[in-house]
């Protein structure tokens, strides 16, 4: 059997409603992503809010802290970020991160290579993974590029310590978040770790999905609630260990949290 005939299957096994047809939806979020976002800056990906790339940076060295030091913090998901100063940490010698739709490599140059020693971007756009490549040349030895949909990438097995998915499921269906999140856990080595950073919608501002999420058609995706979130981590066979709430950004956009995923036993 064909990569493609096998993740179809796959996503065959777990179809859940979307408010469009699929193709109608990803033509939408492709034309989005390759025509109408620049590549050159941390302003263009992230909608004229490239003021906040420090502090967002921050907040997600803090979050993931507790993991890279082996000592996750006990109470669930009660706590919350001021993201005001990132913590120094060095790579984790022979750790691999995977950066889920990396885009310009902003991530991947504000956390992921300051956690692991090497770290593979993945991203459809080539304009795109062209200013990553541009902006990680000085992490040349430590960083490779893969130019792919995460509707069809299938990470290898068991490849590594964290995979990092922030701001990318608004663009996937449910149907395709579910076989995204199931592939990527098939991915981690022993100990390995997923985080999700994303908005969070008010369950009264969603209209679409009964209500799991609203429709934001600025930038083609969907901003999804907590509890929808969550319940896509537990079909997944996914386990919240910790959730933070960024804080310091601008009271217009949609709150922001970190999830910590393990497989669930």
């Amino acid at each position: 059997m064909s990569k493609r005939a096998r993740l179809a299957d796959q996503r065959q096994a777990d179809v859940l409603p979307w408010h469009v047809p699929e193709e109608e939806w990803y033509a939408s979020t492709l034309a989005h992503w390759t025509t109408q976002v620049q590549a050159e800056t941390n302003d263009g990906v992230l909608g004229g809010y490239g003021d906040i790339h420090s502090v967002d940076s921050s907040g997600s060295l803090d979050f993931i802290a507790a993991w890279h030091a082996g000592r996750l913090p006990a109470g669930g998901e009660s706590g919350r970020h001021a993201g005001t100063a990132a913590r120094e940490l060095s790579p984790i010698p022979h750790a691999r991160a995977l950066d889920c739709g990396a885009g310009i490599g902003r991530v991947s140059d504000g956390v992921l290579l300051h956690v692991c020693e090497h770290v593979e971007l993945v991203e459809v756009s080539p304009a795109l993974l062209e200013s990553a490549r541009s902006r990680l040349a000085r992490y040349a030895p430590r960083v490779s590029y893969t130019s792919a949909s995460l509707r069809e990438f299938e990470p290898p097995a068991g490849a590594f310590d964290l995979v990092w998915l922030q701001w990318v499921l608004g663009h996937l269906t449910d149907t395709d978040v579910l076989a995204l999140l199931r592939r990527c856990r098939a991915s981690l080595r022993t100990s390995g770790a997923i985080v999700v950073k994303d908005n969070n919608a008010v369950p009264s501002d969603c209209e679409e999905g009964n209500p799991n999420y609203c429709i934001d058609t600025e930038n083609a995706s969907v901003c999804r609630s907590h509890a929808h979130l969550r319940a896509l981590f537990k079909r997944a066979k996914l386990r919240v260990i910790n959730c933070e709430q960024q804080l310091g950004f601008p009271r217009e956009l949609h709150a922001v949290r970190m999830y910590l995923l393990v497989p669930a036993t």
